[in-house]
């Protein structure tokens, strides 16, 4: 948890040194989402961190196509105008650029933007950073989430996780093409529930084909032809995993590119299957990840872990230890989401990329401020405003000169700004978060892939059901 700073005891310096710590570790460590914040370093520098690295974007692959012996190797052709050399060109495009972008985004304009901390008066909110270049497609992404929230347009997952991932690509990504990724991905669930003989109108039926899609090597009969289309089980991407080097590997359409993704992007693409599908199923958390929950034929709930492609118990979520009795009855873990807090934590996703391009400005707390109001206890919100409000704390403090905490807290708006901090500090930790370091985590996930060579997930889940 982030330690309660005593007025009377430390000096300022010790307190930048202190909150900046703190901050790096929650927001390291604390959420799929909020784990690569890259807070802006006002300690050492005028204002926030420019953009150091370049966003890839990503190719939308067919589905992998396998040989089975004795049967030729086919491509499954559902849209006549896709190119992969053409898109790849497209792409290459793109990123030359988004280079161009990104140097016109450089330190010294941020710098331009902040206040000049040699001036006499006292900036006590962070800089407006919307003038730069780009910010442009995230503000009008924010718009149309929150007009499906309202109930303006329809509620529909597959559009709102391209309208957050197109607004880091400067709407370059091309719906149609993540549209017809997605499609192909709901056709082989649908053929392969068909060739099981499973009721292609069954809840607990369509879940099992969405997961044996993403966990197993699905092998499916075209129909009218004699060829059988392979799909691979999408893998778990240990590089990047949390998006330090490439936010972008955070997304849905990296994972449809690549097959493989991480628990922020497996679980978005299941529920994006699922709402396809018809069918039911949810969100929902554990420290430092997301996984998957359905109901079985019996009304009990089912565990999705798709980063190792097992079922598992309750008890194997809360083996980490870090999921306390407080944690659950506030629902910050273990509850499923519905629809509307699913899409509304994606725009912690969409904050998460601004601040990784441009950094902290009043736009990260207007994508805070929408999340709760559909979603009050969502930790990866109450997180963003945390860092949101630390960082306008401590720009306030740099541009008072590092003064003791005593004398900090003598401005009366600078002492609002500190307390405001220390608040959400304690509703996270009301919420019954602990802190949950990065390499525990790696050894949960390691107990959880046990799960997998267990005698009973040998076998493709569909086949355990139905054969």
């Amino acid at each position: 948890m982030i330690a309660k700073s005593k007025l009377n005891a430390i000096s300022m310096s010790t307190v930048y040194n202190k909150l900046f710590c703190s901050v790096i570790k929650r927001i390291m460590n604390t959420s799929f989402i909020l784990s690569i914040f890259i807070i802006g370093l006002v300690i050492n520098t005028y204002g926030q961190s420019s953009v150091v690295e370049l966003p890839k974007v990503a190719t939308f692959n067919k589905v992998q196509i396998g040989d089975i012996p004795n049967q030729s190797k086919i491509k499954l052709k559902l849209d006549p105008h896709f190119n992969i050399s053409e898109i790849q060109k497209q792409n290459q495009n793109i990123i030359r650029q988004l280079e161009s972008n990104q140097k016109r985004n450089s330190y010294y304009q941020l710098q331009d933007i902040y206040t000049d901390l040699t001036q006499n008066s006292i900036n006590y909110k962070l800089p407006d950073l919307s003038p730069l270049r780009g910010t442009e497609y995230f503000q009008s992404a924010l718009n149309d989430l929150k007009k499906m929230l309202s109930g303006e347009t329809p509620l529909n997952l597959k559009k709102a996780v391209f309208i957050v991932e197109n607004a880091y690509f400067e709407n370059k990504l091309d719906f149609k093409q993540f549209e017809s990724s997605i499609q192909q991905a709901v056709d082989i669930c649908q053929l392969s529930m068909t060739e099981n003989k499973m009721n292609t109108n069954d809840n607990f039926a369509k879940n099992l084909s969405i997961f044996n899609y993403m966990s197993d090597t699905v092998q499916v009969q075209l129909a009218g032809q004699e060829k059988t289309l392979i799909h691979y089980p999408i893998k778990y991407d240990f590089k990047d995993y949390m998006g330090n080097e490439n936010w972008s590997n955070m997304f849905v359409s990296k994972l449809m590119a690549t097959n493989s993704g991480q628990c922020n992007s497996m679980p978005l693409f299941y529920l994006i299957l699922a709402q396809e599908l018809k069918t039911e199923s949810y969100l929902a958390y554990s420290p430092n990840h997301s996984f998957i929950r359905f109901k079985s034929p019996k009304g009990n709930w089912l565990n999705a872990e798709l980063t190792c492609g097992a079922i598992v118990t309750d008890a194997a979520i809360l083996e980490s230890g870090y999921v306390k009795t407080e944690a659950i009855r506030s629902g910050i873990y273990m509850d499923t989401l519905s629809m509307h807090e699913t899409v509304a934590t994606l725009i912690n996703t969409l904050a998460s990329g601004y601040t990784k391009k441009y950094g902290y400005d009043p736009f990260v707390k207007k994508c805070s401020d929408l999340v709760r109001e559909y979603y009050p206890n969502q930790l990866n919100a109450l997180m963003l405003e945390s860092n949101w409000q630390t960082q306008t704390m401590m720009y306030i403090a740099k541009q008072k000169g590092k003064p003791t905490v005593k004398e900090f807290v003598k401005d009366p708006k600078a002492k609002v700004e500190f307390d405001k901090m220390h608040q959400i500090y304690g509703q996270i930790d009301a919420l019954g978060y602990e802190f949950m370091p990065e390499e525990h985590y790696q050894k949960w996930l390691n107990k959880i892939k046990e799960a997998k060579i267990k005698p009973e997930n040998q076998k493709s889940i569909i086949h355990q059901i139905t054969r």
